[in-house]
């Protein structure tokens, strides 16, 4: 089924040095992983640009031993907040960089949930607008 009310988002340029952070799951760390500078969105399925969420899976998962996953809730009555986790294995992440952590909209390291192997934002990422309402044509067609 097609979106009704679409989605808007701006483009996520990440400069030349990059966003760091700090990966641990029960199989390794604390290892520093860093998303390389280009221009991201956050949910760009099928529109040949670079989807945030895998691009910071695949840095991830080449640098830790557990399978990570990130994804956003940004489809159709999406909530348009991430989630970060390891498969089966209890994880955290250190921002080094504020930048990124607040463009996926958490407000601080994901840590302290005892047994933790998943983390979802408290917040709608920056840059993605999920309207309430369908689009409307206002010329009649």
């Amino acid at each position: 089924m097609a979106p009704k009310s679409g989605k808007l988002e701006a483009a996520i340029v990440v400069p030349s040095a990059g966003w760091a952070f700090d990966c641990t799951d029960d199989a390794a760390g604390p290892t520093t992983v860093t998303l390389p500078a280009g221009t991201y969105y956050h949910s760009s399925v099928g529109s040949l640009t670079e989807d945030l969420g895998d691009a910071l899976a695949t840095v991830i998962n080449a640098a830790m031993a557990a399978t990570w996953t990130v994804t956003v809730a940004a489809g159709e009555s999406g909530t348009g907040r991430y989630t970060i986790g390891s498969d089966d294995t209890v994880c955290t992440v250190t921002f080094t960089s504020t930048d990124l952590r607040d463009a996926l909209g958490f407000t601080g390291n994901l840590s302290g949930n005892t047994g933790a192997t998943g983390y979802t934002g408290t917040a709608q990422a920056q840059w993605l607008y999920l309207p309430e309402q369908p689009y409307e044509n206002l010329n009649g067609g």
